[in-house]
């Protein structure tokens, strides 16, 4: 994986919906003024909701932490939640 994921936590945010939060490291050999990443929440059999991570300066070998509000997901939701994949959109 050119762009693995570790530490991803789930909390609710004061408007009750989930704030998605973790550390993203660039494992390519590309330099990323701004990368972006989709990042999709499932249960066990479907897809909960999405959101999308900015991460800026993004250099080789570089570990950024990321936080994302999942605005229209209930917080209630969050011990439901069985995995999640993080997919590389693009970047410049």
């Amino acid at each position: 994986m050119v762009f693995p994921v570790y530490n991803v936590n789930f909390r609710k945010t004061h408007t009750n919906s989930i704030l998605v939060s973790g550390e993203v490291v660039n494992e390519s050999a590309k330099r990323y003024a701004v990368a972006m990443f989709k990042i999709l929440l499932f249960d066990r059999y479907h897809l909960l909701g999405s959101g999308i991570i900015k991460v800026n300066n993004f250099h080789p070998k570089a570990i950024r932490v990321f936080e994302v509000s999942i605005e229209d997901l209930s917080s209630k939701l969050i011990p439901s939640i069985a995995r999640y994949e993080v997919l590389f959109e693009g970047g410049y």
